[in-house]
């Protein structure tokens, strides 16, 4: 994978961040929303989201090979989303390593991109072999 493509990860996952960071900075982080609400805008949405554009994003950066470019995407979007999360919560605001329970969505996100990415990407793979 081309080295544009490794800065193009990068930045779609901080510009995903930053906008999710900003949205949330009106309900502290998130944490005044419920339960629900919590789940719905941080984690059902943003993985809708992910469903809707998966495929396009591993066409726009490779033309086989997918399944390995799902594992560098779902990579990006799992670990820089997190590193940025510690940055702010716990090198920041000073939070404890608590802050990975008491921002339950923002951890339970975490897989969620290789849930989608990867076997979007195996799905791609076979399609090629197919045709």
């Amino acid at each position: 994978m081309a080295f544009r493509n490794h800065l193009y990860l990068l930045y779609l996952s901080t510009t995903f961040w930053t906008w999710f960071f900003l949205a949330g900075l009106w309900t502290n982080y998130y944490q005044d929303l419920s339960f629900i609400n919590a789940l719905i805008f941080v984690v059902i949405f943003p993985t809708i989201v992910m469903l809707f554009i998966g495929k396009g994003l591993l066409r726009s950066i490779t033309k086989s090979g997918y399944f390995k470019v799902a594992l560098i995407c779902a990579s990006y979007f799992a670990f820089v989303l997190l590193t940025y999360d510690f940055i702010y919560l716990k090198l920041y605001l000073g939070k404890n390593f608590n802050y990975l329970t008491d921002y339950w969505y923002l951890t339970f996100f975490s897989p969620i991109p290789y849930l989608i990415l990867l076997p979007l990407g195996y799905s791609l793979d076979k399609k090629m072999i197919i045709h």
